[in-house]
């Protein structure tokens, strides 16, 4: 028993010894290494770490134009019509960093948002500074003189006040100003669409004004402005092809208001083409937005669109299965949008094509094929139409397209290559002289019985 008694004792020393080792490795491993620290998150940190949201609120009207005093969220899609929906956005970021500046948090300022924080407050401080006709040249602003019009916009006063819309030199800024006969400035902006194509920077591509018109939108009995400008980029894919922006000015006591949600509908889904397309949707409550959200043909038809009967019929598209072709148009102001489904047993969209791409309206449709292009055992698509759009001294310009649509596992792919080698006219038929050439281009004959 003594000696059972022993062997107890001594496992006990001996796993006491061994916790105890346990206990100084783990402090030996939890203590930094000579001139290391362990990392600590600071309050800043962590102030930097939490998921943030808020700003400005730039739409508290309804969709009509009129008053919202409860203010509205804008759209959260991911999406960017044209590349200025979010109103302000940019700026909003500016007006953030300005605000820590003031509040003598500047050291938290990088160097790049320290010169766009200034150069800002540059062109803020000319334009807040203008309270005269004569002040917008000196402020650096060309006035856009062949629109320039007297209006009487009622609630200035029963007398003709001056729109006068002005760019700003340096940063192609768009503003827009309300003068009286004595040259006072009554009312000015230049929080506009238009200003906000380029996000996070001052510079815009803005170029001009297409258009300008005065009719009362919201039924309210006051007139409000329509305007379009027009914009180029310099760069990128779009570089040197001109594009519109919309907007709407509500008037109000003695000033105007914008609602971002209509320039969000007009410029995201493409009705900023003309004043008549602009007023279709801000005023009659017309919208194009179904075109391209729609999941069954039953709502296309239950919003307006016009199916091409004698281009509609079914086939059987291999990979996806029979499926209805639906061609048609969405008639709105002067223009007809042209769309292409493609339509399951069930009713519901399994694929749209959009031919127009940046034209304004479709003029004609020549003819559609669905046959195997490329040789690869799958139906394809092939469109003949003729497209319009206004040219640059308001003259309508017809083109002639030829689109390719080429089917693959999971959907279908727009041709990119064959359209640049062959140059499409009115003379040519689609069945007789196209199609030929593009199997050619894919290097396979047409077969007799085809």
């Amino acid at each position: 028993m003594k000696e059972k008694g022993k062997f107890i004792m001594l496992g006990a020393l001996f796993g006491a010894a061994f916790v105890i080792c346990l206990l100084l490795l783990w402090k030996i491993c939890m203590e930094p290494l000579p001139g290391r620290e362990r990392p600590v998150l600071s309050q800043a940190g962590e102030d930097a770490a939490e998921e943030s949201s808020g700003g400005e609120n730039h739409g508290s009207q309804d969709f009509d134009g009129s008053r919202d005093p409860e203010g509205a969220q804008a759209p959260d899609d991911g999406q960017n019509s044209g590349g200025a929906s979010d109103l302000a956005e940019s700026e909003d970021s500016v007006l953030l960093e300005k605000e820590k500046a003031e509040g003598g948090e500047t050291n938290s300022l990088q160097p790049g948002q320290q010169i766009l924080l200034s150069e800002y407050e540059a062109v803020e401080e000319r334009f807040e500074a203008i309270a005269r006709r004569e002040d917008i040249e000196e402020a650096g602003y060309t006035v856009i003189e062949d629109q320039v019009f007297w209006r009487i916009l009622e609630s200035f006063g029963p007398e003709e006040q001056m729109f006068i819309p002005a760019m700003e030199d340096q940063y192609h800024r768009l503003a827009v100003f309300v003068a009286d006969k004595e040259g006072n400035i009554l009312w000015k902006t230049d929080q506009l669409e238009t200003n906000y194509s380029f996000q996070g920077e001052l510079g815009q591509p803005n170029k001009g004004i297409a258009a300008v018109s005065f009719q009362d939108i919201n039924w309210d009995g006051l007139t409000d402005i329509v305007l379009i400008s027009t914009c180029e980029n310099e760069t990128g894919s779009y570089a040197g092809t001109p594009y519109k922006i919309g907007d709407v000015l509500y008037q109000e006591d003695k000033s105007f208001y914008r609602d971002w949600r209509v320039s969000d509908q007009i410029n995201r889904f493409g009705m900023n083409k003309s004043v008549d397309f602009i007023v279709a949707c801000a005023r009659d409550g017309y919208s194009t937005e179904f075109l391209y959200t729609a999941t069954t043909l039953q709502e296309l038809l239950d919003n307006g669109f016009e199916i091409f009967e004698q281009q509609h019929y079914k086939k059987n598209f291999e990979k996806l299965g029979t499926l209805e072709i639906v061609p048609g148009v969405f008639p709105v102001a002067e223009y007809d949008i042209f769309m292409i489904y493609l339509v399951n047993e069930e009713g519901n969209i399994a694929w749209s094509f959009q031919p127009m791409e940046d034209y304004d309206s479709l003029f004609s449709m020549m003819g559609m094929i669905c046959q195997d292009l490329d040789g690869d055992g799958m139906k394809d698509l092939v469109i003949q139409a003729r497209f319009s759009y206004e040219g640059p001294n308001e003259e309508l310009i017809v083109d002639t397209r030829c689109l390719i649509y080429y089917q693959r596992t999971d959907g279908f792919v727009e041709d990119t290559e064959f359209e640049k080698l062959y140059q499409f006219t009115e003379k040519d038929r689609l069945k007789d002289d196209i199609v030929p050439k593009i199997r050619d281009f894919w290097g396979w004959e047409v077969e007799k019985n085809d």
